[in-house]
């Protein structure tokens, strides 16, 4: 046999071994997830949390599957986060899946009763599925690809052109409202379109006039100064635009119906 066909054996035989190793390895790892999978049932009855729960819970990671009082079962693919009220899960086809931590569960029925209000006023967020989440257990939401957070662009500060401007017109897409639970910068999300708010407690307190206090006056919000004044400005433009009254004209109006 000569030298260059001694030398494409030899090749030949490391590629085949390379691809028999290689089958090996994701084998050994598919095995391993496979083997160590756990299944979790989270909640014995509807909105009565099992055994252990606060346990249970922190212990879900990829490959594990959860279920729930209503019979549902969801396979985690990876885990997205955690705060302090709840987990993030991704479980494929676009979704995330959020689970309360130990005695939070008031967090997931705030998630749902907020975004149909929140949803209803024109505020960027992600999309929650109403119909196929159960409240006190769990939110189905469509999973959002992030570029970064609020807190971090400022840290960093980066909040300046068209991150400033969007940040303020998403400030005013707030006019409605007076406050917001839980609005923090670690909450607003930039998208490379666009500003969304991730998470919110209770959406409970509406404005009712052109100078009623606005969202930057919530417990929790930092101030901005360069942000703040134009989007108060914006926000009391959208409220004269849309009928608010006055604190006098609603003063007196009240006074009428007493």
């Amino acid at each position: 046999m000569t030298a260059p066909d001694q030398n494409l054996r030899l090749e030949r035989n490391w590629g085949r071994l390379f691809r028999v190793l290689t089958y090996l390895v994701f084998s050994t790892c598919l095995f391993s997830q496979v083997a160590f999978a756990e299944h979790y049932a989270l909640f014995q009855a509807p909105g009565v949390e099992s055994e252990n729960y606060a346990a249970l819970s922190e212990k879900i990671q990829a490959g594990d599957s959860v279920s729930f009082s209503n019979g549902k079962t969801f396979e985690i693919l990876a885990v997205l986060g955690s705060g302090q009220t709840t987990r993030v899960f991704d479980i494929g086809k676009g979704l995330a899946l959020r689970v309360p931590k130990h005695e939070y569960s008031r967090f997931i029925n705030a998630t749902l009763d907020g975004y149909q209000r929140l949803h209803e006023n024109g505020i960027p967020t992600p999309e929650v599925h109403l119909d196929q989440s159960l409240r006190s257990e769990y939110v189905l939401v469509q999973k959002v690809s992030v570029d970064t957070t609020l807190d971090v662009i400022i840290k960093k500060r980066m909040l300046q052109g068209e991150l400033k401007e969007k940040l303020i017109a998403f400030l005013a897409s707030t006019f409605r409202l007076r406050e917001i639970g839980d609005f923090k910068w670690d909450q607003i999300a930039w998208t490379g379109s666009g500003w969304i708010l991730l998470d919110w407690t209770n959406i409970e307190r509406f404005a009712q006039t052109i100078e009623d206090n606005t969202v930057m006056q919530c417990m929790g919000w930092t101030s901005i100064p360069s942000v703040d004044e134009r989007a108060e400005l914006a926000i009391r433009e959208k409220r004269k635009a849309a009928g608010f009254p006055t604190d006098a004209e609603y003063d007196c109006n009240a006074a009428l119906t007493r």
